[in-house]
């Protein structure tokens, strides 16, 4: 009996071993979990003037951030900027708000519509929607549109190799350079 004892002791210690190490490996501990766990997006954007003046939008404050042609460009405290325009200019010149990886911003633009977009993207939009012009914006990565309604002046998006033309309506483009397909969700 004792040989017969010993040797299924053994067994039982081989065999709890054994699940110890499957279970180990193959269930990590909520320590690795976390580990590879995203952390959600943070308010991080530069703004790039036409005069090539870069903006760190994230560390301005609140209130009025930057003057261009009779465009005033307010931060809000939600942290949205506006870009607010009083002027009489014919011409427009381009900006570019862009965002990190880890980052995400919203922008309301001169015509009233607004933008969320996503980590490591970039909008490219003029400083002011001039009467009897299109509103033409081009966008790079992914962007959450509300576009105010117009229906004389088409809001059109260039994204990738797709171009969006609408009056007013809400949307979503991911159009991110190493991705190989353009998405457009229409909401």
């Amino acid at each position: 009996i004792g040989i017969r004892l010993a040797a299924a002791a053994i067994l039982i210690g081989i065999l709890f071993t054994v699940t110890m190490l499957f279970f180990v490996n193959h269930n990590p501990g909520k320590t690795s979990q976390l580990a590879n766990d995203l952390l959600p997006g943070t308010n991080k954007a530069i703004l790039t003037l036409a005069n090539g003046r870069h903006l760190n939008l994230s560390d301005a404050t609140n209130g009025q951030v930057y003057q261009q042609q009779g465009v005033k460009i307010v931060k809000a405290q939600s942290g949205q900027v506006i870009f607010d325009y009083s002027g009489t200019e014919t011409t427009a010149e381009q900006n570019t708000i862009t965002t990190p990886n880890g980052g995400q911003w919203q922008i309301k633009l001169p015509d009233g519509s607004q933008v969320w977009l996503n980590a490591a993207s970039s909008l490219t939009f003029p400083t002011s929607f001039t009467h009897g012009i299109n509103r033409i914006v081009k966008l790079s990565g992914e962007g959450y549109f509300e576009v105010a309604n117009d229906a004389t002046h088409p809001f059109i998006v260039i994204s990738g190799y797709q171009r969006v033309e609408v009056l007013g309506t809400h949307f979503n483009i991911s159009s991110y350079a190493d991705d190989p397909s353009v998405k457009t969700t229409l909401l």
